[in-house]
């Protein structure tokens, strides 16, 4: 008999757990429908700020960048002008190109008191992601942390 009562025990400890299982399942479930849901909203609102960026930046670019880098992005006005159409070299690495529009660099002049975080921000991303540059999106507290 006392045998009987272990294999019951067992039973029902098994049971139980076979219930948490599901209980936890059905709850990581539900949680990855909420967050999927967030994902999709923060998705919308990055895209619509991508395309702002990518807007204000070209505008950006056409003003103070395009005389010496070509309207294109493919030129070198001068010896010293780096390409930067399909070159992840030059943009690839955000913190230093942001150094470089804010700060300047051996021959690049500094856009930092000119251009306020939300206009380096947006043309730093547009010219990551034009001309065969593909990179993620720069945000306005990346160029705040450079300054």
């Amino acid at each position: 008999m006392f045998g009987n009562k272990k294999s019951s025990i067992r039973s029902v400890l098994a049971a139980f757990a076979g219930m948490a299982v599901v209980v936890t399942g059905l709850s990581l479930a539900f949680a990855a429908g909420d967050d999927t849901e967030a994902d999709s909203v923060n998705s919308n609102v990055d895209e619509a700020l991508f395309e702002e960026f990518m807007t204000e930046g070209a505008q950006i670019f056409a003003m103070n960048c395009a005389s010496c880098h070509g309207a294109e992005g493919n030129e070198s006005l001068s010896s010293h002008v780096e390409i930067i159409a399909d070159n992840s070299r030059a943009v690839g690495n955000a913190s230093r190109m942001l150094r470089r529009i804010v700060h300047g660099g051996t021959y690049m002049p500094s856009f930092g008191a000119i251009l306020d975080d939300r206009q380096v921000a947006a043309v730093a991303t547009f010219v990551r992601n034009t001309w065969g540059n593909e990179f993620e999106m720069i945000t306005e507290e990346e160029v705040a942390e450079i300054r």
